[in-house]
């Protein structure tokens, strides 16, 4: 049986430095950064893969800010979270379905950081 797939596009600032984040299986991603106060925005697409429909309790997308000590990757910080329910429950019959979201006007309490762990 096929599985449904989530993709989660974030439109990104043109020319804007890339940050790496190692995964826990061992592969990295390069995701974008931003600054205080700016805007957050992008694209939900879910694939349903041939299946006929898609029963949910609700769609949501959570905006989370982390910082990880590089001595001790169990020690995380959150700094930011922020939750916006994209839909509610239902049953979704597209074989591709895009939802879009955005986070307007982040703020983020912390944007320098002075200390003795940082990768740059």
């Amino acid at each position: 049986m096929n599985k449904p797939t989530v993709d989660i596009i974030i439109n990104e600032v043109p020319g804007r430095k890339r940050f790496t984040v190692r995964e826990k299986a061992g592969e990295s991603a390069k995701l974008p950064t931003f600054y205080d106060r700016e805007d957050i925005s992008g694209k939900v697409i879910i694939n349903l893969n041939k299946l006929k429909k898609l029963e949910h309790t609700g769609i949501k997308i959570e905006l989370t800010g982390l910082i990880e000590q590089l001595n001790d990757k169990k020690s995380v910080s959150r700094f930011i979270t922020i939750t916006r329910d994209l839909e509610p429950a239902g049953i979704i019959t597209n074989e591709v379905t895009n939802i879009s979201f955005e986070f307007k006007n982040v703020e983020k309490q912390f944007e320098t950081y002075r200390g003795n762990n940082i990768v740059v």
